[in-house]
C-alpha cells in the first residue's frame, strides 16, 4: 500500500516538474497560463477531494460501529454527492472559462494560450 501511494506521488510530481519546465521554456505568456489553468484544476479536485475525505473518516467511524446498513447508504450517497460536485464544476468551469481568463490578464497572448489549454477554444 505505501509503494503505491509513493510510485502515485512520484508519478505526480515527475509530471509537474516537466510541465512547468516545459511551459517555463515558452516564455511568460505560456507559464502564466500554465499557472492560472493549473491552479483552477487544482482548486477543482481539492475541491471534490474534501468531500472524499469526510466521507473516509465518517465510514470508518461506521464501519468500528459496525453500522453496515448505514455505511451502505453513506457510501451511495457521497457518490451521488461526488457527481453532483463534478458536474456542477465543470459546468461552472464551462459557463465561466472565457470570463476567469479575463478576470486574471488582459494581455491577448496569455489570454490564447489561456483558452486553448483545456481544449475548449
Amino acid at each position: 500500500m505505501i509503494l503505491n501511494l509513493f510510485v502515485r506521488t512520484l508519478a505526480l510530481n515527475v509530471t509537474l516538474y516537466f510541465a512547468t519546465r516545459f511551459a517555463t521554456g515558452y516564455g511568460p505568456a505560456h507559464i502564466a497560463a500554465y499557472t492560472i489553468c493549473i491552479n483552477l484544476w487544482f482548486f477543482a479536485a481539492f475541491f471534490v477531494d474534501g468531500y472524499a475525505s469526510a466521507g473516509n473518516i465518517l465510514s470508518g467511524k461506521l464501519y468500528g460501529e459496525t453500522a453496515y446498513a448505514t455505511l451502505l447508504k453513506l457510501s451511495n450517497k457521497l457518490i451521488r454527492y461526488g457527481i453532483i460536485v463534478g458536474i456542477m464544476l465543470a459546468v461552472f468551469g464551462a459557463l465561466f472559462y472565457y470570463p476567469l481568463g479575463r478576470l486574471f490578464s488582459k494581455d491577448p497572448e496569455f489570454y490564447l494560450y489561456f483558452t486553448i489549454a483545456f481544449g475548449l477554444y
